[in-house]
């Protein structure tokens, strides 16, 4: 009988001794699998923030390549992508013409109006600051008044005519409200991308707040920039700038990064 019981123990201790393998087993298996896991992630995170940074890379330096490359103040890839490195960029304005525009046109053709008021107002092509329109449609100004000639693919900013003077302030000092409420169109300011630089002859003002027809709280002599006078109907315009970068990898997915910037008269 004590034999049998011996036995009997010493079978009660394997099975318990199998089971505690495979729990330990199970527990290791487990804890792989969560180990992978995490290294996987690790390197996809990795991967990922590389693939980022290099958009950038490819953004920043497409945006340098636009500047030295291409014409003032036409800083626009019109659309297309252009390789560099193991990625492509595009560098973007408001709007690019799609068609040539010649003096007496009463409409002009681009790839988008979007970023415009659709009312009316003030469009600046080229250095003709003063061209004029009365609506919109999603590809075209309408009711337009042109007098000088642009070719196909340049580029399309937002313009705006002083309502007061700005006189000179040599301390350049406090900041300023910029009126340019033109009883023609009921928003002047409505292209401008605000936060950002607008200029006024040669001087540069960063405007970090804006309303209907009035820029505010304006920074003078921005970038050094040379104080001056500015009479009733000055212009002011921006050439505001958009470089997009972006990397596709093998299993294509992409990263993409987006530097914006104004690129001010040379």
């Amino acid at each position: 009988m004590a034999q049998k019981a011996n036995m009997k123990t010493i079978s009660n201790q394997k099975g318990a001794s199998i089971i505690a393998v495979v729990a330990a087993m199970l527990i290791l298996a487990v804890m792989g699998a969560a180990l992978i896991s995490l290294v996987t992630t690790g390197s996809d995170v990795s991967v990922n923030q590389l693939q980022s940074e290099q958009a950038l890379y490819i953004a920043d330096g497409g945006l340098q390549y636009v500047l030295k490359h291409e014409p003032y103040p036409n800083y626009s890839t019109h659309g297309d992508w252009t390789s560099l490195g193991a990625g492509q960029f595009k560098v973007d304005t408001l709007a690019f013409l799609q068609n040539l525009v010649n003096p007496g046109d009463t409409i002009i053709t681009v790839d988008s109006t979007a970023n415009f008021p659709s009312t009316g107002g003030r469009i600046t092509i080229d250095t003709d600051f003063n061209i004029t329109y009365t609506g919109t449609n999603p590809t075209q100004f309408t009711g337009v008044t042109v007098t000088t000639s642009h070719p196909i693919n340049n580029s399309v900013y937002p313009s705006a005519r002083l309502f007061t003077t700005i006189p000179s302030n040599p301390l350049c000092a406090s900041p300023i409200n910029i009126d340019v409420d033109d009883p023609l169109y009921p928003d002047d300011t409505g292209g401008f991308q605000i936060p950002g630089v607008i200029f006024i002859d040669t001087e540069y003002f960063y405007c970090p707040t804006k309303i209907v027809n009035q820029f505010q709280a304006c920074v003078r002599c921005y970038m050094g920039s040379s104080n001056a006078a500015h009479p009733i109907g000055s212009y002011a315009s921006q050439h505001m700038l958009t470089s997009t970068g972006q990397i596709t990898n093998i299993l294509s997915s992409s990263a993409q990064r987006v530097v914006k910037v104004n690129a001010l008269p040379q």
